[in-house]
């Protein structure tokens, strides 16, 4: 049996031929929910993170290209991470005069800690399968502004967790992130619907009993008589 993290990952393995519809079966990832998160402020800057490693298929130089479209003093982006494309980006903050603006943090042993100080989740992602990090962002209570690509699709609901927005596009990305920098009480009810999405479907002990009563079934149905 091929466990599969979402929908897009399966239609993809059986495209492939790497798998079989009967031989096949989606479990999504999930994470620990923690205690449920408290309202956030409304001071400005509005805190932004990002979480994922400096390399494609990430695109955070259109992410840092959408911040550089919002206006200064009411935004601070925070990306979390590593990897070969750092000094490209920070290069390019510095030519869009942001280098203030957004902070390359580098890697850290859990980010949880981290997004209890944040706003706003952002993951602007060419490609994914089903990020933790987007639902680590969820069950923080944050709203999450994610590309529209297969997989995303299936853990943020537009307009009601978060925003969707076509991958690479760093208008789209900016007039979201602008809404939710310009309206607390907007980042709050989507935060808050997130983190009812998380429990409801990506909590870990409901991922655990699932793979629990997968491999029960498989043995069952093949224990000896």
């Amino acid at each position: 049996m091929v466990i599969c993290v979402s929908e897009n990952e399966r239609r993809a393995g059986l495209a492939a031929g790497v798998c079989t519809a009967d031989r096949s079966v989606v479990i999504r990832n999930a994470v620990d929910l923690g205690t449920a998160p408290s309202a956030r402020g409304v001071e400005p800057p509005v805190q932004v993170v990002s979480v994922g490693r400096l390399a494609a298929p990430k695109d955070f130089s259109t992410l840092v290209a959408a911040v550089a479209r919002l206006p200064k003093g009411r935004v601070h982006l925070r990306v979390f991470g590593d990897g070969p494309l750092r000094s490209e980006l920070e290069a390019q903050t510095a030519a869009l005069g942001i280098d203030t603006v957004v902070e390359f943090a580098g890697e850290v042993p859990d980010v949880r800690p981290r997004l209890q100080d944040a706003d706003v989740f952002v993951l602007a992602s060419l490609s994914e399968g089903m990020p933790v990090s987007i639902l680590e962002a969820m069950a923080a209570g944050l709203p999450v502004v994610a590309s529209g690509v297969p997989g995303l699709d299936e853990v943020v609901v537009d307009g009601q967790t978060g925003f969707l927005t076509p991958p690479g596009d760093a208008a789209a990305l900016a007039a979201r992130l602008g809404q939710l920098v310009d309206d607390s009480s907007l980042r709050n009810a989507l935060g808050k619907a997130g983190r009812a999405r998380a429990e409801a479907y990506f909590s870990l002990p409901a991922w655990q009993e699932a793979h629990f009563s997968l491999y029960r079934s498989l043995l069952a149905a093949h224990r000896p008589r």
